[in-house]
Formats: structure tokens, sequence, C-alpha cells
């Protein structure tokens, strides 16, 4: 009964169009943002927003320190190893001019105060749960430790030494970088 020329459409003809035109959106909705990353790379794509906008990493104002204190909670609510990032993060702050100064104001640390409220649900359900999470996903490799498995436990000493001279080795370098930027005006 589609009669294109005499204007007449049925309604299985406008059915199918619609369910057509909505599958797209079906597809985002039901096929991406339910996948377990999609929040996580929101959240980085937010992160990398924020540092286009603020490229010393380090917010300088309370609305700036809101919006990084819960972009950082959110990521660390959605993968425990967005904490590299975190961690990634700071050091590079550490290491921009005139970081001291930035430092000493109020704003990084209301943005920690922030991402740690945000991220308590995290850290609240796995202490009262033994640290069910982390122990799930240090179990899953072979090391026989009672230390996280892939540091210093449970392997070679060979393979000990080797992190322990890259630790320190990255760890001179961090405060290096520090030490010269402090002294750059």
């Amino acid at each position: 009964n589609c009669s294109f020329v005499s204007g007449e459409v049925s309604g299985a003809t406008v059915l199918a169009v619609l369910i057509a035109s909505l599958s797209p959106l079906l597809l985002l909705c039901g096929g991406v943002l339910l996948l377990p990353d999609a929040p996580l790379l929101l959240l980085l794509a937010a992160l990398l927003w924020w540092l286009s906008r603020h490229p010393s990493a380090v917010p300088e104002t309370a609305p700036q320190a809101l919006q990084l204190g819960l972009i950082l909670g959110g990521l660390t609510l959605c993968k425990y190893h967005a904490l590299l990032v975190l961690v990634s993060l700071l050091a590079y702050a550490l290491t921009q001019p005139q970081a001291s100064v930035r430092f000493r104001q109020p704003w990084p640390w209301l943005a920690l105060l922030i991402w740690g409220l945000s991220s308590s649900p995290l850290w609240i359900w796995n202490q009262a749960h033994g640290w069910t999470s982390f122990v799930f996903h240090a179990g899953r490799t072979d090391a026989e430790s009672d230390l996280p498995p892939g540091w210093f436990g449970g392997e070679s000493g060979r393979q000990e030494w080797w992190r322990i001279l890259l630790l320190a080795a990255l760890g001179f370098l961090l405060i290096e970088t520090v030490v010269a930027n402090r002294s750059t005006p």
C-alpha cells in the first residue's frame, strides 16, 4: 500500500523508517555505552579536554579544582588502572615551572579532597570487604607472595633488582626535574 506518487504511506513503512532511523541511537546506547570501558573513555576525554584548557595540570580556582577532582574521582571509580593516570599527572604537574608556587595555593589540595570524596565509595567498599577486588586482581598472576604480584615478591632476585633500579632511576629523574624547575625563574 505504499504509493509515494499519491502521497499514501502505510503504517508498516512508517514503522520501518522509524526503526531504521533510530538504529544508530540504539547501537550507541545499547552497544557502546553499556560497555564497561565507556565511562572510562568518556572521563579520559574529559581529562584531556581539561588539560587542554589548563596545561599546567594544576587547578588555579575553585571551579577548576571541582572539575579536576570530579574527573579524577570518576576515573578512579571506573578502573583501578586509572590510578596510574593520577600518578603520572602528579609527576607531570611537579615538573612544570613554578610548580612549588602553584602547590602552595589551596586549589590543588581542594581537587585532592574532591577526588578523595568522589572516589570514597571504592575505598569504603573495599575496606569493608577485605580489599576483595584488589586481592582478585593481584591473584591473577603466578606470584606466591603476600606482596602485590609483579613488584617485590614471588619473583627471582634478578627481576626484583631490575625493578628497584628502574624505580630509583625514575625517582632520580623526577627529583632532578623538580629541582631544575624550581631554580628557573
